[in-house]
């Protein structure tokens, strides 16, 4: 953006995602995630975008083997030093997002504002990539209330079912339920 003179960057809402290190798809063995090499990803997120912040950030996936609180600690820095005016996940579930929520409103902290799960009209049958969270199905709804009666955004993917929807011939009729 640092690059683009013309562009006005308070109009635009630049959100990016970290926290995996170089591991694209969630290996639950990937490295450990630290807070240096947090920071150092974001420090290279802001680079490349070419910009002193980003409106919202996003640990990419979750890593239970960190504690949620440890997490929450750490995006609250990157919130605190003006990096990231605000923080969400993608594809952690309900009760890992819940327990971040309510660890920084009980610590006075940032909560997280947004969540990335997967969501469309067809429900998948399991993870659709390795460590992602799905709320399709029906039984998600009481999910979905809380986030909206907290404020927080859903910006859900993979919304079309990778083409499920658009295209009859796409999978063999003997292959669906």
């Amino acid at each position: 953006m640092r690059d683009s003179p013309g562009v006005d960057r308070a109009s635009l809402n630049v959100i990016t995602k970290g926290g995996i290190g170089d591991d694209a798809f969630g290996d639950p063995d990937r490295p450990l995630l630290t807070r240096e090499s947090l920071f150092a990803e974001v420090e290279e997120s802001l680079e490349a975008l070419g910009t002193d912040y980003v409106d919202l950030w996003m640990y990419h996936r979750d890593d239970a083997r960190i504690p949620v609180e440890r997490f929450v600690d750490w995006v609250n820095v990157v919130v605190a030093s003006g990096k990231a005016k605000r923080w969400g996940v993608s594809n952690w579930n309900f009760d890992r997002f819940k327990a971040a929520h309510d660890y920084a409103k009980r610590k006075g902290l940032v909560p997280p504002s947004a969540n990335s799960p997967q969501y469309s009209l067809a429900a998948p049958d399991g993870e659709v990539w390795p460590s992602t969270y799905s709320i399709s199905a029906p039984e998600n709804g009481e999910e979905i209330d809380w986030y909206q009666d907290r404020g927080v955004e859903l910006l859900c993917w993979e919304v079309l079912a990778k083409g499920f929807m658009a295209k009859p011939d796409l999978y063999p009729r003997h292959e669906l339920d």
